[in-house]
């Protein structure tokens, strides 16, 4: 994973895009997501992205750790840009695994817990993530481990490393065989890694919202 300067700029517009169109809604109250459009995206990214690059892009909200999965459910998604725009807690981490599965979007949800699903912002969101779900219908498993799942490649046979133990959101079993990095995630900077690699957020109460843009190409970011 490669870490990118994101022009504050970048940050403010697309935090201002949230609050156009969240409308008499209290921002924090429930978890949601919204697609960057081709306008914001232009306004947003063309200073630091070739545009052309980008297979599609969303704004995601929550106050809760997003499930580990990979972001398969677009054909030509290669790599994820990942942006912070809003955290509550500055030390909110986000972590990345070096373990892989290529076949199809996939998420692996720990046994016994019930995790609130994103709504939509707007009446066209809904519209516009079913159009970009373009590849083979993703799976949801719970209760099992990657690991323990035909695909997963670069299982280690051994616990999950020691340095993040402390940032995982679930029993650190549930980690078993894979090996992973924690990241911060600060407003002005950026994450750029496989959408193929297995990854979630930290352990999280607070609320935050993040954009990420689903690339097919790695020579694209201008600060790189």
């Amino acid at each position: 994973m490669i870490e990118v300067d994101i022009p504050l700029t970048t940050v403010n517009l697309l935090y201002s895009h949230v609050l156009l169109n969240i409308g008499n809604r209290t921002l924090g109250e429930f978890p949601f997501y919204t697609k960057v459009t081709d306008s914001l995206l232009d306004d947003a990214f063309s200073n630091i992205v070739d545009l052309s690059c980008v297979s599609t892009g969303y704004i995601y909200a929550h106050d809760e750790t997003i499930p580990l999965h990979v972001d398969r459910y677009k054909k030509d998604s290669i790599y994820n840009l990942n942006v912070p725009i809003y955290v509550e807690d500055k030390n909110q981490k986000f972590i990345v695994f070096d373990q892989e599965f290529t076949q199809c979007g996939c998420e692996w949800q720990f046994d016994n817990v019930k995790q609130k699903r994103h709504q939509p912002l707007t009446e066209d969101d809904l519209v516009n993530s079913k159009k970009d779900n373009n590849h083979l219908e993703s799976i949801c498993y719970t209760g099992k481990r990657p690991a323990e799942t035909a695909g997963v490649t670069g299982v280690t046979e051994q616990p999950v490393n020691n340095d993040i133990l402390n940032d995982l959101p679930f029993d650190s079993g549930f980690y078993y065989g894979l090996n992973g990095k924690s990241w911060t995630q600060t407003p002005g900077k950026g994450l750029l890694f496989k959408s193929t690699q297995l990854h979630c957020t930290g352990k999280q109460t607070k609320f935050k919202i993040g954009c990420v843009l689903i690339m097919n190409s790695l020579g694209l970011l201008s600060n790189l």
